[in-house]
């Protein structure tokens, strides 16, 4: 190192060439990512630059080049819009879109892992982890645009424009377990999973209206004390500054989250807990009951293999060997886990969590009454 570093004659921080002796956890690419088509999040971006190309347009339609003729789509400064080629492919939604919501604003220990590396993995599509990018690509979807002042969105949100958009980022990223491309006609069941959409269920039940729904829930004393702990991580920050909060956000960002604000954290986790699974509890209520279930925490711990063959049935798909022989051995930990799980982890919290379990008495009930 020291010698490249004389050769190059570069001027280099202390820190980075003495990072082996550290000690900190080197992060990679996952073998998703690393596995994508070079550049593919660019596709069609080309056209938000088109007000400024005209000399250039004019010069490639000469030498005879044509990339449209499609006069009111090369004005367009809208955010990512979609190639056709997909729209007669997905005109009728997927056969079965699942999307398990967890309760928990965070991934929660064990629980996402094994249902994405067992039931996901052999009878389903994904796109490869947590899809923040699937809605955020979107500028006018994120926070702070006109309109949007959280994660919320609702049925009114979903234009067809955004359902085209979004129905084409998921057919050009679907992926197996082994994280290759799968093709959006196969007969699978698409699964997305990504904390933040727990409070947009009404927006994909408009894009998405055979989708269902698996709702986990999580003992809100062990989900405030993972929310404390991602907090002060400082892992899994979402948002550099918000509207009338002060300092970043982690984690999703519920509707009214500025009641916050100069609140101790212990506040900010159980508002996070409380507003998430109130939100989802009313909007599956609008829905359908054939369309979703719960699921607690607890139980899928419990009994992994009874939870997921009764998820299976729910969205009508035969248990086989393979996933038998996966549910014999213990559940793995989630990728997202920051320290091991363990029995009454939350104990260490238990003061703070305490002083805050009232403000989220009467959804826990609301919850325990599911079962």
């Amino acid at each position: 190192m020291s010698r490249t570093h004389r050769l190059l004659r570069t001027r280099l921080a202390p820190g980075l060439l003495g990072f082996p002796q550290d000690g900190r956890t080197i992060q990679t690419p996952s073998r998703w990512q690393v596995r994508q088509p070079l550049y593919q999040t660019s596709i069609g971006r080309w056209r938000n630059y088109l007000p400024h190309t005209g000399a250039l347009v004019q010069l490639l339609e000469a030498s005879g080049f044509t990339y449209t003729k499609n006069t009111a789509e090369r004005q367009t400064t809208a955010s990512y819009r979609p190639l056709k080629r997909h729209d007669r492919r997905w005109a009728t939604p997927p056969r079965s879109l699942v999307a398990p919501f967890s309760s928990s604003p965070r991934r929660v220990p064990a629980a996402p892992c094994s249902l994405k590396r067992s039931f996901i993995a052999i009878v389903c599509a994904s796109l490869g982890g947590e899809a923040h990018w699937l809605v955020e690509n979107h500028r006018e979807l994120r926070p702070g645009a006109p309109g949007i002042d959280s994660n919320r969105l609702t049925a009114a949100h979903a234009t067809e424009e955004y359902r085209d958009s979004i129905i084409h980022q998921i057919a050009t990223r679907l992926v197996d377990q082994d994280g290759n491309s799968v093709e959006a006609e196969s007969d699978r069941v698409f699964v997305e999973k990504t904390p933040k959409n727990a409070l947009r269920i009404p927006f994909f039940d408009r894009i998405f209206p055979r989708s269902r729904f698996v709702f986990l829930w999580r003992d809100p004393r062990e989900n405030i004390s993972s929310i404390l702990e991602a907090w002060r991580s400082g892992k899994f920050r979402t948002y550099k500054k918000v509207d009338g909060f002060e300092g970043t956000w982690s984690l999703l960002l519920p509707p009214d989250y500025r009641q916050c604000r100069a609140r101790p954290l212990e506040d900010i986790a159980a508002f996070q807990w409380e507003c998430t699974n109130r939100v989802i509890l009313e909007d599956l209520k609008a829905l359908d009951p054939g369309r979703w279930i719960s699921l607690s925490y607890s139980d899928l711990i419990g009994n992994p293999a009874a939870s997921l063959k009764r998820i299976l049935k729910f969205v009508e798909l035969d248990i086989d060997s393979t996933l038998e022989q996966h549910l014999a051995h213990p559940l793995p930990h989630s990728r997202y886990t920051d320290t091991a799980p363990a029995a009454d982890k939350w104990r260490m919290n238990e003061p703070e969590i305490s002083r805050v379990l009232s403000s989220v008495e009467n959804t826990w009930q609301r919850l325990r009454g599911l079962d």
